[in-house]
């Protein structure tokens, strides 16, 4: 998951409180691995269910499922540049899909007002990478294992109850 984080770097300042909470959640989870020697996530989740601590807002547990919902928020977001959307207007577009109906006014408020001043479009994929069309192919490449990948974490927080 430490390979997600400098992404946001590259999407722009709009991106920076997903940053913050990304880093976080990734921390969270990495101390909950060490502690439970977990080599799996499958494993690190049932470590903590086992515990009653699953639903603990500190958790690796809860921290996973956010990293997931965020992750499935980017590869949304990048999938509709790539299907030429606006970066603004497909971050607040994937935002409304993923991340929206988990935050209250407040979250809402201020994921909203960031994602507004995304950079462009053609901003955007300078910041990925020089060469449009292979930085385009790789943005599919993205999504399409992080879809593959969020299909089976999502499976295991199913699969324990954590939601």
């Amino acid at each position: 998951m430490d390979a997600v984080v400098p992404l946001f770097d590259r999407l722009g300042a709009g991106f920076l409180l997903v940053k913050s909470d990304v880093a976080g959640n990734v921390e969270k989870v990495r101390r909950a691995w060490h502690k439970h020697e977990a080599s799996t996530v499958g494993e690190l989740l049932r470590a903590e269910k086992a515990l009653g601590y699953h639903r603990n807002k500190e958790s690796a547990s809860v921290a996973v499922l956010w990293l997931q919902r965020t992750v499935r928020f980017i590869s949304e977001l990048l999938a509709e540049v790539d299907n030429g959307l606006d970066a603004s207007n497909a971050a607040l577009l994937a935002y409304a899909r993923t991340l929206q109906r988990y935050h209250g006014f407040v979250e809402k408020s201020a994921f909203q007002m960031a994602l507004s001043a995304a950079p462009s479009t053609s901003a955007v994929l300078s910041n990925l990478g020089p060469d449009r069309v292979e930085v385009l192919a790789d943005l599919r490449v993205f999504v399409r294992l992080s879809s593959e990948n969020l299909a089976r974490i999502e499976g295991l927080l199913e699969a324990e109850g954590i939601d």
